[in-house]
């Protein structure tokens, strides 16, 4: 879901949400239970310590699926509706969780 204020939120299956902020560059994953609350950077620079893939990797996974869905939606929406989904972009754009060095 996009919200107006340009914040998309991921709700998953078993209840754990992804919550994505263009604004303050950041992705929060609030696990199934809520019992855990996870806030790190959308994209990573080289020389972060910082690597998701091997410390969080279901919050890994779960970026990456919610990127490639979200790619999707916006790919097939430009055909539609172009320049609507300028903010959608621009968090995707900066989504690139840090992979293995």
């Amino acid at each position: 879901m996009r919200n107006s204020n340009k914040v998309i939120q991921v709700v998953f299956q078993d209840a754990s949400e992804l919550i994505l902020c263009s604004g303050s560059g950041q992705v929060t994953f609030v696990n199934a239970k809520a019992s855990s609350v996870r806030r790190v950077p959308l994209n990573s620079t080289p020389g972060s310590n910082l690597n998701l893939e091997i410390e969080e990797p279901s919050l890994f996974k779960r970026l990456q699926y919610a990127k490639e869905i979200l790619m999707q939606m916006v790919s097939s929406s430009n055909s539609n509706a172009q320049g609507n989904n300028s903010g959608l972009a621009a968090v995707l754009q900066g989504c690139q969780p840090a992979a293995r060095s």
